[in-house]
């Protein structure tokens, strides 16, 4: 363990690489954490550090809104894998390469070395909803369209009953 001399604290690794109140090179367990509905944890692997999630604007800047093609998620490929060192394990998910290759290049974390490292599963949510926004105007629209063509079948049904209703009457003189 090393000390700057401006009181960050490293555990591991050198002390030049000491660039935070608390660095770690090396594995980091919690244990006991409290359970709860807080901020949403990210790690970032480019840089080490960890952040939260906040949702509420007055910690954002240059907000618009987001032009993409959601659908794009519906390309996924769900798979299940093990991870080294643990085979009896089985982990469901998606693969991050193949998502970047999909163009979902805004849920895709990278390393220090640029390399896809992850997928962001929390932000997938947003293209979740906006298909299922879409998919909704669908089946509203689809209710629109049946209600007017069940409203001309009664139409029609009406003229059949009373053609018939006419032909019936002319029979039977």
């Amino acid at each position: 363990m090393s000390i700057t001399p401006s009181g960050n604290v490293g555990i591991g690794g050198s002390i030049a690489n000491i660039s935070s109140t608390l660095y770690v090179d090396g594995d980091v367990t919690a244990t006991n954490i409290p359970m709860g509905d807080y901020a949403n944890m990210q790690y970032n692997t480019s840089n080490g550090k960890f952040y939260y999630d906040n949702s509420f604007a007055r910690h954002k800047e240059n907000i618009t809104n987001l032009h993409v093609d959601f659908n794009t998620i519906l390309a996924a490929r769900p798979v299940q894998y093990t991870r080294p060192g643990t085979p009896g394990r089985i982990e469901i998910g998606y693969i991050a390469e193949e998502m970047e290759a999909l163009g979902l290049l805004q849920l895709i974390g990278y390393d220090k070395e640029g390399l896809v490292e992850n997928f962001n599963y929390e932000k997938m949510i947003l293209y979740v909803v906006e298909v299922l926004k879409d998919q909704n105007k669908t089946i509203e629209n689809q209710l629109e369209v049946n209600a007017q063509l069940q409203q001309k079948i009664n139409n029609q049904q009406a003229q059949i009953d009373q053609i018939l209703a006419l032909l019936e009457g002319k029979i039977k003189e």
